[in-house]
């Protein structure tokens, strides 16, 4: 913590290695010892890596490493020298080749460290890293134990730094192939932050809809992933209009473009109840707000009538249609029409009936035409399914 702070001064560098150095070499954790502790490696491999010697150790290499760095970097000279990256530090480097022998060292949680801190040391040397990554996750053995690890400690507890894709491309290609298939239990953490990287690099534009990563992606993943991928983009749009961030327009266009293809192909599709979750999601992008208004509507129709009428968020979706009644009331009569005219209880009605009644008052004076008429149908069905106390609104 001192390094990570620079508490430490430079000159105490010697001695702090000797105590790192001696830290790596630690018997803990054994074999034994990973294997008794199975199930927390299954879940995640990078808690074995903090909660034992050898992997705290190799942390403490790591964090070493970018002290070192930084201090460097404070002056002309060391700059040059970091450009030879760890020649600048032969130490480091040493032992970071040493335990990723699995020979010498088989441990999980050593292996997890190198996952969890890949950005940084390519930060510090990316040649380095691009000559040992298929000693880090040997390539073509994605289930291979200290693969498995390697893979979980980077996806599962680093964000998607644009500088790591092209590194990691093939691998995260390999995850995308081993996505948990359909019905085969829930989904693990590892392959919902590998879905979350892939949507970040789209929504930057360092992924494309025509890039071979997404079309994998789409053309593979079980219908539960490529329904959460939407819905955490839209998670992410709800959380930018709560905080006031705007939406690049480049970014916006981008996710359009995203979505004209995902209604295209469940609309084109046979089984149109395997692009359901994708359907729902889209709840959350029309209730961001971060769209075209018309266009926003117009989508949800589509995405409700794929979807069986069901959405997610439907607070966040009345609140939307209160926002968008007077500029489009006949859209906003038509979405309410199909989300509470089901045979499921209907949410919206039971817990927003104010903005339902403000919804329909606002829709019922609307000058637009057909928006009148749309207004009374509804209050009428409503009735006729058992919400009679919207029919004052129509008169004696």
């Amino acid at each position: 913590r001192g390094m990570q702070a620079n508490l430490v001064r430079y000159e105490m560098r010697t001695r702090i290695w000797s105590l790192i150095e001696a830290l790596t070499n630690d018997p803990d954790p054994t074999q034994a010892d990973e294997e008794k502790r199975g199930e927390t490696y299954e879940e995640d491999p990078y808690t074995l890596t903090i909660n034992t010697t050898r992997g705290e150790a190799l942390e403490a290499v790591v964090q070493y490493a970018l002290w070192v760095y930084r201090e460097l970097g404070k002056t002309t000279e060391g700059k040059e020298a970091l450009r030879n990256g760890f020649d600048t530090m032969p130490e480091v480097r040493s032992v970071l080749e040493h335990h990723l022998d699995p020979a010498i060292d088989p441990s999980a949680a050593v292996r997890a460290a190198y996952g969890r801190y890949l950005p940084w040391l390519q930060l510090i040397d990316k040649t380095w890293v691009v000559q040992h990554l298929d000693q880090i996750m040997p390539s073509g053995r994605f289930e291979d134990s200290l693969y498995f690890a390697a893979w979980g400690g980077y996806v599962m507890h680093v964000g998607a730094f644009d500088d790591v894709l092209p590194v990691l491309r093939e691998r995260y290609a390999e995850a995308i192939a081993h996505l948990k298939p359909e019905g085969t239990g829930r989904r693990t953490d590892r392959d919902t932050h590998l879905v979350e990287h892939l949507m970040l690099y789209y929504m930057r534009g360092r992924l494309t809809l025509t890039d071979p990563l997404l079309q994998q992606f789409w053309s593979s993943a079980p219908a539960e992933m490529r329904g959460y991928a939407l819905d955490f983009i839209g998670r992410n749009l709800a959380s930018r209009a709560n905080e006031g961030d705007p939406l690049p327009a480049d970014a916006a266009e981008r996710l359009q473009t995203l979505w004209g293809n995902r209604i295209a192909a469940a609309e084109a599709s046979v089984e149109k109840t395997a692009h359901r979750a994708e359907m729902e999601a889209f709840g959350w992008w029309f209730a961001s707000g971060k769209f075209p208004e018309k266009w926003s509507a117009d989508q949800f129709l589509r995405a409700l009538e794929i979807a069986d009428n069901k959405t997610q968020i439907d607070h966040l979706v009345s609140d939307r249609l209160l926002e968008l009644v007077d500029a489009l009331p006949l859209e906003v009569i038509h979405i309410l029409r199909k989300i509470v005219l089901t045979e499921r209880p209907a949410w919206i009605l039971l817990g927003n009936k104010e903005d339902v009644r403000t919804i329909l008052t606002h829709a019922l004076s609307s000058p637009i035409e057909g928006a009148r008429a749309a207004t009374e149908d509804l209050i009428n069905r409503l009735a006729a399914n058992g919400f009679p106390e919207f029919g004052d609104l129509l008169g004696p």
